[in-house]
């Protein structure tokens, strides 16, 4: 690329004419102090294979050229609508104090530009010189490139456009500089995804350890209300069910072990829990209706104490004292006084039991009346005069030997 470094303007951008919009867009930007007024500029197009269409010099008048800034020019090109490519080179440049510049044949640098391709390297460069870098400054012998793109020439010391100082472009703004902020800019997001990552594996671990121990604390409450709900069951099953069952296991042994009045006593026992508690359940989806606290060996508890009295009385009746008072005296050879004792207190009481202890087997006279009935026969006669006479005689022989006091 060729440019005149003299030129006290210069081209940053163009636009080729198009059937929408004819003519030839132009911004350029003012590299002095002054205001420009106007420019001579030559326009030569170029076909698709770089043959020239046309040269064309114009005269443009220039609105808002001040100072140190960009402006902007339109121009008509004949041809332009065709035209592939376009060589633009200004040739004068009229300013607002009446001076003008020209161009001088022959004083012409060539550059080779610096820009950077779209990227990360340009944005740091962007980052660190400001957003008009285009590019590294480079040294091309005749002329300098500074970081915003813009040729100068070796002997000056300062950019005609952004105004750095040489210096302080190649110092801060060079290649290595860009590489050093990028490999430290990589170092500190490395860092910080690295505490990023420990933050996160910390809060991880932390949410793990609240879950654990909430796992923890809802196991030991599980396991506290299954360890009470389990101790209330067995507690239930044992209060209203094992005890009563234990109540009627002992009371069933004493019942076959001949020990009625304590049987008796279990069995009516429990056969007053009956209705006593109740705990239905209902479910009428399945036909479920039952009690839990309602058992069978209530219902049954109640016979069995019928059945204690029933049993205590035959024994009573097979081996207690009116037959074995009976028995002796149909055995013994007694003198006439025992006899008349033993007839006037017997005679009454052996009347009497005939009569009524078949009222009792047959249920006409309920067993509850039984212990009533032995105190009947005791006030008809005296059975211990009885006793008396035979135990007095040693009638009864000692194989034979009963307990008379048990009546």
């Amino acid at each position: 690329m060729k440019i005149d470094l003299t030129c006290p303007v210069e081209l940053w951008h163009y636009a080729l004419p198009t059937r929408q919009y004819p003519v030839c867009h132009l911004q350029l930007f003012n590299l002095t102090e002054q205001t420009v007024t106007s420019l001579q500029v030559v326009f030569a197009c170029y076909d698709a294979q770089g043959a020239l269409m046309s040269r064309q010099v114009e005269r443009i008048q220039a609105q808002q050229g001040l100072g140190r800034s960009a402006f902007e020019v339109t121009a008509a090109i004949d041809g332009g609508e065709q035209a592939e490519g376009l060589d633009f080179s200004i040739e004068k440049v009229w300013f607002e104090d009446g001076t003008v510049w020209r161009h001088t044949a022959g004083n012409v640098s060539e550059y080779t530009s610096n820009a950077l391709p779209a990227g990360r390297r340009l944005d740091v460069l962007r980052y660190l010189a400001g957003a008009d870098a285009l590019g590294y400054p480079s040294d091309q012998g005749a002329v300098w490139m500074c970081v915003c793109g813009r040729p100068n020439s070796a002997r000056e010391d300062t950019c005609r456009r952004c105004g750095r100082l040489k210096r302080d472009v190649f110092t801060s703004f060079n290649e290595a500089a860009v590489e050093t902020v990028i490999f430290e800019h990589e170092n500190a997001m490395e860092e910080k995804a690295r505490r990023e990552r420990a933050e996160a594996q910390r809060v991880a671990e932390q949410r793990e350890a609240e879950a654990l121990k909430k796992r923890n604390h809802r196991r030991k409450i599980t396991m506290i209300v299954t360890g009470s709900v389990t101790a209330l069951v067995l507690t239930f099953g044992v209060y209203f069910h094992g005890i009563p069952f234990y109540h009627y296991y002992t009371a069933s042994r004493q019942l076959d072990n001949g020990v009625y009045t304590a049987a008796r006593a279990g069995f009516e026992s429990l056969a007053a829990r009956q209705g006593r508690y109740s705990l239905r359940i209902k479910l009428d989806f399945i036909g479920l209706d039952i009690d839990l606290l309602d058992m069978r060996l209530y219902y049954s508890s109640e016979d069995l104490a019928k059945e204690c009295t029933y049993r205590q009385a035959r024994d009573t009746m097979n081996t207690g004292t009116i037959t074995a008072l009976k028995t002796s005296g149909d055995t013994t050879t007694l003198d006439s006084a025992a006899k008349e004792t033993v007839s006037i207190n017997l005679s009454p009481i052996s009347t009497y039991v005939s009569e009524q202890v078949p009222l009792f087997v047959v249920g006409e006279r309920d067993m509850s009346e039984w212990d009533a009935f032995l105190e009947e026969i005791r006030s008809m006669g005296n059975i211990d005069a009885v006793i008396e006479v035979y135990n007095a005689g040693q009638q009864v022989p000692s194989s034979d030997t009963r307990n008379w006091m048990e009546f």
